[in-house]
């Protein structure tokens, strides 16, 4: 009940923001630094984490948001995977662009419940509720968050096989 007061204060400040303020954030360091925390917790199901990141991945954006966002990702990651599973996570920018890949193994996602999953409260299966717990707020905050930067974030999914969620944030547009 915390966590969903928690996420439900978040996402309505988060929806009544319309500028963020922009510093740089060093993408390779955070996403490196919430890569050994989760690397716990998939330690635990015996899930192996690649992370493909070139060195001195940077936006201009706001660091306790961006952070927010990925660590939603990797937990979800983590959460939905098999034990004995992967995680892969790569970057790559552009001059203009930066993005980041997190893929996992795990149950996936029916075609029909892809368009969904960024929605309130939405969840694939009501039973995952019960087993791991959350608010189903996670990706509408991780959508709001990129949103707020002025990027896009996608979800593809083959059900039985894994998921992939592609967050492309600019680089250095006005925010």
């Amino acid at each position: 009940m915390e966590r969903l007061v928690k996420d439900l204060l978040n996402l309505s400040s988060l929806e009544t923001m319309t500028v963020i303020d922009r510093k740089p954030v060093y993408m390779t360091e955070l996403l490196s630094s919430l890569a050994t925390d989760y690397r716990v917790l998939a330690d635990a199901q015996k899930i192996q984490m690649d992370i493909h990141l070139p060195p001195q991945l940077s936006i201009q954006g706001d660091m306790e948001k961006i952070n927010r966002a990925f660590s939603n990702i990797l937990d979800n990651a983590v959460k939905y995977n098999v034990d004995g599973g992967r995680i892969e996570v790569v970057g790559a920018q552009s001059e203009d662009d930066l993005t980041i890949t997190v893929t996992n193994a795990g149950p996936g996602v029916a075609e029909a419940e892809i368009d969904k999953v960024f929605d309130q409260f939405y969840r694939v299966e009501k039973s995952r509720s019960l087993q791991h717990g959350g608010s189903g707020l996670g990706l509408s905050i991780v959508k709001r968050i990129v949103e707020l930067h002025k990027g896009k974030v996608t979800f593809e999914s083959r059900q039985g096989d894994w998921t992939r969620v592609t967050v492309s944030l600019p680089r250095h547009r006005e925010m």
